[in-house]
């Protein structure tokens, strides 16, 4: 329509329900597309488009695809309430959604996840964002090129029945995770925020490979009042932050410890991409009680030996990547 392309695959799947959806079915038709799809979350008769031309036996849709995979592919345990798309080519898509992978790991839990398929629902590919044993939220997926895929969401949401998780008193990380699209290979896997109730709203690929995320923060501890404000930054191809709205102070974390509160075993998950690091524990007088190194993504130590109390914890590596927190030993 606008003359920026003149040629088109045989198979298009258009995203969207809406008059600019349906130009673009147009468009696809007059420059040879065969199999012309379009996929909408509403039912026919909520699409915005003026739809003279179009017979709803032509629609895809989206809620009714949900319905498919969820039935096809129990293994999943899709939580289909909450979901991003993203055409990946002409003749697959991308949908974000929390999925059940329990059956890959011993831990449970709904990871952030995506799931890719053809246009006649049938799984292609799958990854998942490693996060032990806690129910997250999703918040988007985008890329540019494929080899740079950017998933991300909100780390541990306490989905209340009572209070919107957004103005729940407590405090959230958001998650980002860079990967490859055709050999699935994790690049790197960050954590921001934790000072506030942060959510994740929405995320853009850019040109350079970098990535923009949208986010609100429920600032709880030190505002009575129930309000949200804006979050956006953005990170480089290392998951590094570059900029950030106003000067918005968003904390970067490197390490997670986990369970906390726990008993007999401490695990530490490793975000830095490098392979070496120290963790050291004392208790609350000062003294050491444990020093390590520890080497991989994630690590395992035995804390049988250790009395019941609270501990603190410092993490780091050559590169000066420090975490600090505490750690209950029930």
């Amino acid at each position: 329509a606008f003359e920026h392309i003149d040629k088109i695959g045989k198979k298009v799947l258009v995203l969207g329900g809406g008059n600019t959806a349906m130009d673009c079915c147009r468009t696809a038709k007059r420059l040879g597309g065969e199999d012309v799809k379009v996929v909408v979350r509403s039912p026919f008769k909520d699409m915005k488009a003026s739809l003279e031309s179009f017979h709803p036996s032509q629609v895809s849709f989206l809620g009714e695809a949900l319905s498919i995979i969820k039935k096809k592919y129990p293994i999943y345990n899709f939580f289909i309430n909450q979901y991003y798309v993203k055409k990946a080519d002409d003749y697959s898509f991308l949908i974000q959604m929390l999925g059940a992978f329990q059956w890959k790991r011993a831990q449970s839990g709904l990871d952030i996840s995506y799931f890719k398929f053809d246009t006649a629902i049938n799984l292609i590919d799958s990854n998942y964002i490693y996060l032990p044993t806690t129910l997250d939220n999703c918040g988007g997926i985008d890329f540019v090129t494929n080899d740079s895929l950017f998933l991300g969401g909100t780390y541990n949401v306490n989905w209340s029945w009572t209070v919107p998780p957004q103005f729940l008193r407590e405090n959230h990380l958001l998650v980002l995770q860079c990967s490859n699209l055709n050999t699935d290979e994790i690049y790197w896997t960050k954590r921001y925020g934790g000072d506030a109730n942060y959510m994740m709203k929405n995320l853009f690929a850019t040109s350079d490979n970098h990535c923009v995320v949208m986010a609100t923060y429920y600032d709880w501890q030190n505002n009575p009042v129930q309000e949200r404000d804006i979050v956006l930054f953005k990170v480089d191809a290392n998951g590094v932050i570059t900029n950030t709205l106003n000067g918005h102070d968003l904390h970067q974390l490197s390490y997670s410890v986990y369970p906390n509160p726990g008993s007999g075993k401490m695990h530490v998950q490793n975000y830095t991409g490098t392979n070496n690091f120290i963790l050291t524990l004392t208790d609350l007088r000062g003294n050491t009680v444990l020093h390590k190194n520890l080497s991989g993504k994630t690590a395992t130590i035995n804390t049988s030996n250790l009395p019941a109390g609270v501990y603190l914890y410092k993490i780091g590596n050559s590169k000066g990547l420090n975490e600090t927190g505490k750690w209950i030993k029930q």
